[in-house]
């Protein structure tokens, strides 16, 4: 009983001091380094103020591609507004959320806003802090070299313009490259109603990654029944989603 008690009281004391261990480590996100490297890319954005990005497009919703996966960023309209008024900002604090990254920043005039960057995963990764995260402030704001990615990509095949890291894009010979959207109209295109909705994300809880699930949904469904090899019977089709 007392080689027992002996094995018992061992196990407890192996366990608190794990525990300690645990909680003296930095906070980590899951499967991934910990957030050390978000701050060091906030503490060189914060160096200075920084005004927006000048031929950015500004959309509520934006993409940009990493390692072959798309990642969704979120402009609020207020920041959108302030492109134009030369406003300058330093970003206030980072925070996760789930599959989330919080991005609240702070203009000269000490207005605070929030850009959400959404990771695929249902988690945020490793990959979204190291990479994804300083490439939306360069992509957003005057930080290093903007990310090169066509702005817009056109699917040859429907017409539709797409932005140009969004998850749904054609296959490599479908694809025309323009410069923003305006250009891609000019020259006889539709622009995709997912990547430029004509209205504003609806305020609903979790709205932003629902639509990108279902985006990504959308994305299988094209790769799972591709467009048949009958063009007049693909129009058809095509010209369905008009009716409905």
């Amino acid at each position: 009983m007392r080689r027992g008690k002996k094995i018992t009281l061992s196990w407890i004391v192996i366990l608190v001091v794990f525990s300690l261990l645990l909680m003296d480590s930095p906070s980590v996100i899951a499967g991934g380094p910990s957030k050390d490297q978000a701050n060091k890319t906030k503490d060189q954005f914060n160096e200075e103020m920084r005004s927006l990005r000048a031929g950015n497009m500004f959309l509520p919703m934006s993409y940009l591609e990493v390692d072959g996966v798309a990642y969704g960023y979120y402009l609020p309209r207020r920041l959108i507004q302030m492109a134009k008024t030369g406003d300058k900002f330093r970003i206030r604090k980072i925070k996760t959320k789930d599959n989330i990254l919080n991005v609240e920043v702070q203009t000269n005039r000490k207005a605070r806003l929030k850009i959400h960057i959404f990771d695929p995963e249902q988690e945020v990764s490793s990959t979204l802090l190291d990479k994804v995260f300083p490439l939306v402030l360069a992509d957003v704001f005057d930080f290093g070299s903007p990310p090169r990615f066509p702005r817009v990509v056109v699917n040859t095949r429907s017409g539709l313009a797409h932005l140009g890291a969004c998850n749904h894009l054609p296959a490599d010979s479908l694809r025309i490259a323009f410069d923003d959207d305006t250009s891609a109209e000019a020259a006889g295109h539709r622009l995709c109603p997912s990547c430029f909705p004509p209205d504003p994300p609806l305020p609903y809880f979790n709205y932003m990654p629902t639509r990108l699930a279902a985006l990504e949904a959308a994305r299988l469904f094209e790769r799972a029944f591709p467009p048949v090899a009958d063009q007049a019977l693909q129009d058809s089709v095509q010209n369905l989603e008009e009716i409905f």
